[in-house]
């Protein structure tokens, strides 16, 4: 009987058994949430149910009474994201009067029972001022209190901004997670009064902290347990498959491995001595690399050929590609050449790569050398100018990018010493205009312009070049106003 791969590749199957290992915690994980978070999100909801209750109304109207008048009558109202700052404590000195009232502090202790009793982590009332969408503490029995007056945006939570158009939904119970109090499920329930109007809000916060810690050290120990199951069931499966599809495809990959080390001048018969028989689609592969290595050895050769044509393509396009770059009668790089440096140095300015610079040379005269001695001899003239600037700034690139402009972008070492490098450079010129041994268009003079980037004036290479090129132009006039 022929058995197909896919019948031994059923065995291979066992090792999804990693992904739905996953997959069980995953899934296990959410349930075990979402069932605590209800019972939670209950829990919640009925201690605020039983403080409403509970709590004195008359004593609620009283202080909210007095804290809503205060509030009222002040004009700056700090919120409670700047607590600990002088304007929230100046803030809170408003109600400094009503924190010490009897009162007050009676309301305070009917909520310090009701929390103890109930064993939250907080109990508190506040109100809803509607125009401003505020929170207003009226009061707090957690450990940390919200004095009196204390205000809270309405938008912490979405689902809070319903109450605004429906007081009596109060707050639905909903977990959030703070730096300031860990995990939290936190619910409301309105508190009315004699006229059935909804006077403020009953809020009870519930700590998960220590619930969730349980619930993740529960999905450690579970998680680690399934693992152990999951490597057992993965190790037969690689026992199966190991012996009925890896040794089979491991004498084809050899077979391929040593035909392509084979010296493609000879003819390859690597997959010809292959001798599987499976019975199923690891045979059909066996059998279809014979052919393979048949079809191979008749167009290998045409293959080869068809590399070495590109491979000199490539080349030829590698060398036009040089050439586009360069300058045919100085050798230098020409204006395409540094337009892409240009671009490689603009891209790190905003990484604080601003240590570069550039330096204008352009060649005085070469006009009325050409005119009065040849076009030849103001080549002359460009390639003297070209070899005494690779010579000064013989550490940084030259550019010629027009007929007698040259370029020298300065980094590193030359950006240092770029004031030592323009007078050698001057010097130089100075030099061969009073060597009366050389012919006129050998004694080469040329402007200079020097600009260092500066963050205060440049956003690009192209601001330093203008900068370098007016100062080359003022240069050339001061040279012009000398000869005259």
């Amino acid at each position: 009987m022929r058995l197909k791969l896919k019948t031994k590749a059923a065995f291979v199957i066992i090792i999804i058994a990693l992904i739905l290992s996953a997959t069980s915690i995953t899934i296990s994980s959410r349930i075990i949430r979402k069932i605590i978070d209800s019972n939670y999100n209950d829990k919640a909801n009925s201690v605020s149910l039983m403080v409403s209750r509970i709590i004195d109304k008359t004593k609620i109207v009283q202080i909210k009474s007095e804290i809503d008048k205060i509030y009222n009558s002040l004009e700056n109202k700090v919120m409670s994201d700047q607590w600990g700052t002088p304007e929230f404590d100046r803030y809170l000195s408003n109600y400094a009067q009503v924190e010490r009232s009897p009162v007050f502090r009676a309301l305070t202790n009917m909520l310090h029972y009701a929390q103890n009793t109930a064993k939250v982590k907080s109990v508190y009332l506040l109100y809803i001022n509607k125009e401003n969408k505020h929170c207003i503490y009226i009061a707090d029995a957690s450990d940390e209190p919200c004095p009196p007056g204390c205000i809270d945006y309405l938008g912490i939570h979405k689902d809070n901004l319903r109450v605004l158009n429906n007081p009596e939904l109060g707050f639905p119970p909903y977990i959030s997670r703070t730096k300031e109090y860990g995990w939290l499920v936190t619910a409301g329930v309105p508190v009315y009064d004699v006229n059935g109007s909804v006077l403020c809000y009953a809020m009870v916060d519930i700590s998960m902290d220590e619930v969730r810690a349980r619930q993740r050290n529960f999905l450690i120990a579970f998680s680690l347990i399934l693992f152990v199951i999951t490597l057992m069931i993965c190790g037969l499966a690689i026992l199966v498959v190991n012996h009925a599809v890896t040794k089979p495809i491991s004498r084809i990959t050899k077979a391929a491995v040593q035909y392509c080390q084979e010296d493609s001048e000879n003819e390859k018969d690597r997959f010809s001595h292959l001798n599987i028989h499976t019975g199923d689609e690891i045979e059909e592969l066996a059998d279809s690399m014979k052919k393979m290595e048949r079809d191979l050895n008749s167009h290998i050769r045409t293959i080869l050929s068809t590399m070495h044509e590109l491979t000199l393509t490539r080349k030829k396009a590698d060398e036009m590609s040089a050439l586009a770059h360069k300058d045919g009668l100085t050798g230098l790089r020409n204006k395409t050449a540094f337009d892409k440096e240009a671009k490689r140095i603009d891209q790190g300015i905003p990484e604080g790569k601003t240590e570069f610079g550039i330096v204008m040379i352009d060649l005085n005269f070469l006009k009325v050398i050409n005119d009065n001695y040849g076009h030849d001899k103001g080549n002359v003239s460009l390639i003297k100018l070209c070899q005494i600037i690779c010579e000064v700034f013989d550490h940084s690139p030259v550019f010629r990018i027009g007929g007698d402009e040259f370029v020298v972008l300065i980094e590193n070492t030359d950006y240092k010493n770029v004031e030592n490098l323009e007078r050698q450079m001057n010097d130089r010129l100075a030099k061969l205009a009073t060597d009366a041994s050389l012919k006129t268009w050998e004694r080469v003079s040329a402007a200079i312009g020097v600009a260092l980037f500066d963050p205060k004036l440049d956003k690009s290479v192209d601001s330093v070049f203008k900068r370098a090129d007016e100062l080359m132009y003022e240069h050339k006039k001061e040279m012009k106003k000398i000869r005259m």
